[in-house]
């Protein structure tokens, strides 16, 4: 099997509940803090007095206007200060990773821009459609465009003129954004990625979806791995990295970690949408393995999907330890923990 030029990543941005910069995230985690609370229906569009008494648990994020500069971008095609946040948060967070990055010297024509988006309608969409409903005049249309947009701003934000792509492969969407960046760059069709992620899904669309699958948490708590955990935490947010391929980085450049092997694969038949295959996940692994050339029992750590969700933890447990079998020892955990699920987000 082709064995896996190393890419390097030496950019790092995000916009995420209670962190707008990667060392918030951090410190987060290692502080064991919950970036998910309460949510009022109200602030999710559900009337006061309503009949609904759900109780609203998500990780919400909070006072990007306090950071985003709408100016920044220097965008010609939009204003920028009246972007929906599905297009200013990886924006925001792409161009600090950039910084970051130091502003690789690049060919426009070989940066590449990467977006992970889940498409579904944002609360800007929402907005837009309800005021048009309503007859009132709505925001401008080009600031609520969602599957292509981000992309297309953060080519024009940073120059790029390489290739440009959204897509959405629900909770994969990251990886597979990863994956076909890491492929142009090792074809040399670029010699720079922007890969950014984003899940700016309408927040009362991403609990009313998730519990028609009954993955919503009744207790509102994410808890990944521990017995009696009862469902997922809905979360939002962008993040953005800048990769290059190893060989290629300045002494100057800082490498915050390198690609080695990306796997991936599908479900193909199986009982339902939440129903992984755990076959199909360790078809992953063996993938990303085999391309490294690591040996599975050398890693010491495992960061997983782990929703939350006793099928899909099941079978992710199981086809972990069918696959490093053999390990005397392999912590493992998962970032929705303490930010809950940020579906197409957290594969970066």
């Amino acid at each position: 099997m082709m064995r896996f030029d190393p890419i390097a990543i030496v950019g790092q941005g995000c916009v995420l509940p209670g962190a707008f910069h990667p060392d918030a995230l951090t410190k987060a985690i290692f502080d064991k803090q919950l970036l998910y609370g309460p949510v009022a229906p109200g602030e999710l569009g559900v009337p006061s007095g309503s009949r609904n008494r759900q109780k609203f648990v998500s990780g919400r994020v909070r006072g990007f206007d306090t950071v985003f500069d709408p100016k920044r971008a220097r965008l010609k095609s939009v204003d920028a200060a009246t972007l929906d946040p599905v297009c200013s948060w990886p924006l925001h967070a792409a161009l600090d990773a950039w910084k970051d990055a130091g502003g690789p010297k690049v060919r426009a024509s070989a940066l590449g821009v990467f977006v992970a988006n889940l498409s579904y309608p944002s609360a800007g969409h929402v907005d837009y459609a309800s005021r048009l409903w309503r007859g009132e005049e709505p925001a401008d249309p080009n600031s609520v465009r969602n599957s292509e947009l981000p992309a297309l701003l953060i080519a024009e934000a940073l120059r790029a003129r390489g290739p440009r792509l959204a897509l959405d492969a629900a909770c994969a969407s990251s990886l597979y954004a990863i994956e076909i960046a890491c492929r142009k760059l090792q074809t040399g069709a670029i010699d720079c990625a922007v890969v950014a992620g984003v899940n700016a899904t309408d927040n009362l669309i991403l609990h009313i979806g998730f519990k028609a699958l009954n993955a919503i948490s009744p207790s509102g708590r994410s808890r990944p791995f521990v017995q009696g955990a009862d469902g997922l935490v809905p979360s939002e947010g962008a993040a953005a990295v800048v990769l290059k391929r190893l060989h290629d980085v300045e002494p100057a450049e800082r490498v915050y970690g390198v690609i080695r092997g990306v796997g991936v694969s599908n479900d193909g038949r199986r009982k339902g949408l939440l129903a992984p295959s755990g076959d199909g996940q360790q078809d992953s692994m063996r993938r990303a393995y085999d391309v490294s050339g690591i040996d599975p029992l050398s890693i010491d750590y495992l960061e997983c999907h782990a929703t939350g969700t006793p099928v899909g933890d099941g079978v992710e447990v199981t086809a972990s330890a069918a696959f490093f079998e053999g390990a005397a020892r392999l912590p493992t955990g998962s970032l929705k923990a303490n930010a809950g699920h940020l579906i197409t987000v957290a594969g970066l």
